[in-house]
């Protein structure tokens, strides 16, 4: 019977392994080297999702603290104390408003517009809408990324919503919005690795411009 031929070192005398045993060692080695990368590609695609669903978060808590902070400014002009709702709001659209407040504390309101970003914008790139506010010169601010919908709801006093042909037709209809719901969707920058699909989430907030309390 034939025995597996054992290579012997000629330094030492001793027998080396065997043909087979050489082959089963590789087989083995090769086992779990697939495992240790399929453990690593599954880690960095986990990271990958975490990474790009704090981006989603991030974008969305800072486009909304941005909105917020306008909002609660409409109106606002120094030295005044009353009337400052008159002329705050200038356009409440469904998708975008503009809003009027003394930015330089100089006695003079300036425009600024909320909206989503167009194709005619600079650096305009429709794989990551951004949200904007545009002062009265037409400079803009991009104050998030990813923003895919932005929406705007509008109420009065009494906490009853005005409709969006009465806010467009009459300055005095919206001279009587107290209160702005705001609602900011986004997407992740990147599809999720795990599954082809952005990530997508909404956040809906509430505003009551504080310099209208006064009235």
């Amino acid at each position: 019977m034939n025995t597996p031929m054992k290579y012997r070192n000629v330094i030492s005398g001793k027998a080396g392994i065997t043909l087979v045993e050489m082959l089963v060692s590789l087989a083995a080695s090769s086992t779990m080297l697939m495992a240790l990368a399929l453990v690593i590609s599954t880690q960095s695609r986990n990271y990958s999702s975490e990474t790009n669903r704090i981006q989603l978060i991030t974008n969305i808590e800072l486009a909304s603290e941005r909105v917020s902070k306008v909002l609660r400014l409409a109106g606002f002009r120094s030295g005044a104390l009353t009337d400052m709702h008159v002329n705050a709001i200038t356009s409440a659209g469904a998708s975008s408003l503009t809003v009027n407040y003394d930015k330089n504390s100089d006695g003079t309101t300036e425009p600024y517009t909320i909206r989503l970003d167009q194709s005619s914008d600079a650096s305009y790139d429709a794989q990551h809408p951004r949200l904007l506010i545009v002062d009265g010169t037409g400079v803009i601010f991009p104050v998030g990324e990813d923003i895919t919908s932005l929406s705007f709801t509008y109420f009065d006093s009494s906490g009853a919503q005005l409709s969006d042909t009465s806010l467009a037709a009459s300055q005095s209809t919206r001279d009587t919005i107290r209160r702005v719901k705001v609602t900011v969707a986004a997407r992740t920058p990147a599809p999720d690795r795990r599954t082809g699909s952005y990530l997508t989430s909404a956040f809906a907030f509430s505003v009551k411009p504080r310099n209208f309390l006064v009235n």
